[in-house]
Formats: C-alpha cells, structure tokens, sequence
C-alpha cells in the first residue's frame, strides 16, 4: 500500500472508534435523562412544590435531548464522511 492509502485507513479506524464510543455513550445518555428528570421530579414533589417549579423537568429533559441529539448527529455525519469521502480511498485500491 502506498503512503496515501496508509493514512486514510488509519484516519478510517480513528472515524470508527469515534463512531464506537459516540455509540457507547449513547445508551449513558439516555439512562442519565431519565435518572435526572426522575430524581428533579422526586424531589420537587416532595417538596410540595408549586406548577411551575415542576416546569423545570421537561427543561431538563429538553436540554439533555439536545445532547443526545447532537450526539446522533455527530455519529451520522462521520459515517456519510466516511462512505463519501474514505471509501473510495481505502476499498477501492484493495478490490
């Protein structure tokens, strides 16, 4: 393999482990969502709280949804990189 061919597959197993780990994370994620919210929830009822102190449960959830949405995005836009742009530089030489 020449030099270029090289790089891009290490720049490919580099995308891929990113892609893994964003994969990993996601489960986290969506587990600590619903910790949050639970426990925010928990504690505002028990405190006897008003309407809108309980407001701040679905701003949380929203916030955290955000995260999680960024975190999707991030791992659809490295893998269109990698079919548009590594693929043609480091399957095609090798069939």
């Amino acid at each position: 393999m020449n030099e270029e061919i090289e790089i891009a597959v290490e720049y490919f197993k580099a995308l891929r482990s990113e892609i893994d780990l964003r994969i990993k994370n996601h489960g986290f994620l969506t587990i600590s969502k619903i910790t949050a919210c639970a426990a925010l929830l928990g504690h505002l009822v028990s405190k006897d709280s008003g309407v809108s102190a309980l407001l701040a449960v679905p701003v949380l959830a929203f916030g955290l949804d955000l995260v999680i949405y960024h975190n999707i995005r991030r791992v659809n836009a490295t893998g269109k990189y990698i079919k548009t742009e590594l693929e043609a530089k480091v399957f095609k030489p090798m069939v």
